[in-house]
This record gives structure tokens, sequence and C-alpha cells, in this order.
């Protein structure tokens, strides 16, 4: 931890007081210097009013020029908080890789993958992702091909854990298995006449166990007229039947115990609109439903499908090209969930958030 904080530490030494980037740039060679300080206001149903680090974060970029259509790149990510406000200073991406201007771009190292690109409706800070395919991961091979008509392919592989060992209750050493997975990923941007058009789908499979497999499906489908937006997403997680995932932090209660409720299948819809009605500020406002499916075990559901609709609205304010403040908040209700052995206990919920971004 001290020499992560050192380094930190050294390299603001290094950096001009205005943070401006490029902070080195000779003979083909480049390293940007950018990130945020993300801090929000939040009331949660339920939760104290709390004030949260809401993923500040400094990064480095680094390219160099190996020809004219080639570049190699490099990029570092450090979070300054993981549990409580400014509690530790960890590496969220670390990845480098190569730009091949005619095919497009390939990484390997820990970062994002394709999945976390397929939303075409989140225009809120923080209140309405519903991608489900696989975002990130510590291991990740990355292509992006480059546009061909409005077109971009994308692939990932990701190689999960190792097999581990360990001993079953009969006393048996077991390995087990790879934990790798994929993301494959279609893009579409173009522009037709005054209408702006954005369609992205894709899918992604992990093995999780011996005997359950992760499947996602995402898509993204979004228009633009002037300053007026509208979005269409879609999100699926899907486990074998036995198995489950929690959901939202909906919790059930068995003999006066709450637990998190488990869940085989969720699906989820938003759709949702902004207007920029001038060029420093925007409102949006969108509606979220979904539907979750219990596990099953013997031929049977511990409950029936649990449903979720939701109503979000927000605006935000530039106060300077890299400054933006916001104001958003969301409600959401549940149903269904009948059950002969567990309740659930959260029915409702909202959330209201103000927040600061300054971005260097």
């Amino acid at each position: 931890m001290m020499k992560k904080l050192g380094l930190f530490l050294l390299t603001l030494a290094l950096i001009p007081y205005s943070f401006a980037a490029p902070i080195y740039q000779e003979e083909g060679s480049r390293i940007d210097l950018g990130g945020s300080l993300r801090f929000q206001i939040h009331h949660k149903q339920g939760e104290r009013t709390d004030l949260d680090d809401n993923g500040s974060r400094i990064r480095l970029r680094i390219n160099h020029k190996i020809s004219e259509n080639l570049t190699a790149l490099g990029n570092v990510e450090m979070r300054f908080t993981d549990k409580k406000t400014g509690s530790s200073l960890y590496t969220r991406y670390l990845y480098t890789g190569f730009q091949y201007k005619p095919l497009g771009t390939f990484t390997f190292g820990k970062q994002i993958t394709n999945g976390d690109l397929l939303s075409a409706a989140d225009y809120s800070y923080n209140l309405t992702d519903v991608k489900k395919v696989i975002k990130r991961a510590d291991q990740v091979i990355h292509f992006t091909s480059r546009e061909f008509y409005g077109f971009k392919v994308g692939a990932d592989y990701i190689f999960g854990e190792s097999g581990k060992q360990t001993v079953d209750k009969s006393g048996q050493v077991k390995t087990l298995p790879n934990t790798n997975g994929y993301v494959l990923a279609l893009f579409f941007n173009n522009t037709f006449q005054d209408w702006k058009v954005d369609v992205k789908v894709g899918v992604s499979r992990q093995r999780k166990s011996e005997t359950n497999i992760e499947r996602a499906l995402g898509l993204g489908l979004g228009l633009t007229y002037h300053d007026f937006s509208v979005g269409l997403d879609y999100g699926r997680r899907r486990y074998h039947q036995q198995y489950g995932f929690g959901w939202r932090g909906q919790k059930v209660e068995v003999k006066n115990k709450q637990s998190n409720a488990q869940f085989r299948q969720v699906e989820e819809w938003l759709a949702a609109a902004k207007y920029q009605f001038n060029p420093k500020s925007k409102i949006y406002a969108g509606y979220l439903w979904g539907k979750a499916q219990s596990p099953i075990k013997n031929g049977k559901e511990n409950f029936t499908t649990r449903k979720l609709k939701g109503i979000i609205l927000g605006v935000d304010y530039k106060l300077h090209r890299q400054v933006v403040a916001f104001l958003e908040g969301a409600k959401y209700r549940y149903n269904g969930g009948k059950s002969a052995k567990q309740r659930f206990v959260n029915h409702s919920d909202y959330v209201v958030s103000a927040g600061l971004r300054i971005h260097f």
C-alpha cells in the first residue's frame, strides 16, 4: 500500500500544476494524464443520507507510434475508494496492446469488455444501467474492429481463474473447472440526414462451476434528432436452473431471519429520453421494468416470478467545460414472488442523489 501511495505522489509531483495533457510528447511517443473527482450526496430508502466517492480516478494513457498504421498503447487507471472514502488506492484497469488502423484495436490485461459498451439509453449518472453481459474482468484479451460503413465488431476472451483444487464432503480432492468465458458484440452507428442511429447487440458466456454456466444477452437501440434522444436497452442474465445470484438487493425472510434472495434468470428493459435544452444542461427520464425467476430445485421453484417497475428523473448542468453537477432520483416498486416457505421483505425502494464531477 505504501509503495503504491509513494508512486502516486511521485507521479503528481512530476505533473504540471494545471494537469495539462499531454504531459509528454516527443518523436511519436505521447503520455496523457486524465481522470476525474466524483462525489455525491445520496439518500436511499431505509438508510441515512451519506456522502460518497462515486468512482474518483486518475488515468495514464501511453501511445508510441511504430509506423503510419501501427501504434503501441497502454492504460493504467487507479481508484481511491474501495469501501470508505479514500480508504485505499487500487488498480482498476491495467492493460497494453496495439492499434492497427486498417483493422482495429487489440489489447490484453485488466480492462472492460465490449459488454460495457452495449447501452444506448443509459443517460443517467448512476441509476439506469441494465447491462447484463460481462462488462469487465482481470484477464481479458479484447478486440474492437475499425468502423466499416457504420459497423464494428467486438470480441473478448476471459481467462477466468485457473483450475483450483478443493476437498469435497467425502474427503476427495476435486479440481474445479477454469472459469473462462467470452463476449461477442456487433455495433452500428450512422447518421441519416438529421437522424443519428445507434444499434448495439452482444452476448456473453462464462463457466461458473462444473455444472453451472452463466449466459447473458444485451441490446441497445438509440435515436437522436438534433437535441432530443430516445433509447431502449435490454439485458438478460441466466444461470443453470438450480443455481442463483442476487438482484437489486432483494431479500427474503425465513423463520425471522433475512437473507439475500437468489434468482436463476433476470430480464430488464429500460426506455429513456433526454433533451439537451441548452449547451450546458440536459434533462432525462427513464422507465424501467424487469422480472426475475427463482432457481428450480427438485423440479419446483422457491417462489413465483418477481417483477420490477421503476421511474428515473434527472437534470445536470455544466459549470465549466470539465465540471458538471447533477441531481437525479428513482422510485422502484416490486411485486410477485409468492412462496409458501419465504416472503420478500422489500417491495419498494427510492434513491435521490446530488453529485459533482470535476474532470481533468
